[in-house]
């Protein structure tokens, strides 16, 4: 029986959870023990353990998706499997997720907008959801409507530079030079070294006619 206030154990089985790649559980333990712990170098040694959980998980999907990416058979063949799934339980969260990205991998977007639409009625606050359904909307370049979804990331994660990136592509797409570059700007301040937000500013500089230097 788990000693249900003691943050060592917690964060113990936490790692062990992770060692056998069961990224959930593993996150959920030591999240508890970092609610449980008020010794403040302890806690950042537990966040240091949900970092590596989150590059582990992060390296186990890459390795995963990119062979599914490069295959469409295997990609419907995925898409197959989570329809069995759904069967089995359509309430699904991680089916639907699996779903959508296999979806917007054979730029079936209208489809796969459907998918997250599915998943925001089952979890409001999916941030990933939104995520996703705005990227689908820009493949379909319906800009405005994948403003309004990347808003909602921001609302949930003002931190998140991707995001104000996404904002700033679509003023781009509008021709709104200006409001593109303010969005490019807010990604910059959170990350200085993100290259992909100051190549898109200076992109929209140049067009303004106005020095990139």
């Amino acid at each position: 029986m788990l000693n249900s206030d003691d943050a060592d154990i917690y964060q113990f089985r936490g790692i062990a959870y992770m060692k056998f790649k069961q990224y959930d559980q593993a996150r959920n333990d030591i999240e508890k023990a970092i609610s449980l712990n008020l010794d403040e170098s302890l806690c950042d040694n537990a966040k240091e353990w949900l970092s590596q959980i989150a590059l582990e998980e992060f390296g186990a999907y890459v390795d995963e998706t990119s062979v599914l990416i490069n295959d469409n058979e295997k990609l419907k063949e995925e898409i197959e499997k989570c329809d069995e799934a759904l069967k089995i339980n359509p309430n699904d969260i991680k089916s639907y997720e699996r779903k959508g990205f296999c979806l917007c991998f054979l730029h079936q977007y209208s489809e796969s907008i459907k998918i997250y639409d599915k998943i925001l009625e089952l979890d409001p606050n999916n941030k990933s959801a939104y995520n996703s359904k705005g990227i689908s909307l820009h493949s379909l370049e319906k800009f405005k409507e994948a403003i309004t979804c990347f808003e909602k990331v921001i609302e949930f994660d003002p931190q998140d530079y991707d995001t104000y990136t996404w904002i700033g592509m679509c003023f781009e797409k509008l021709e709104k030079y200006k409001e593109a570059i303010s969005f490019y700007d807010k990604a910059l301040v959170i990350k200085p070294d993100w290259n992909i937000a100051q190549t898109y500013k200076e992109s929209c500089l140049s067009m303004l006619g106005e020095n990139t230097n």
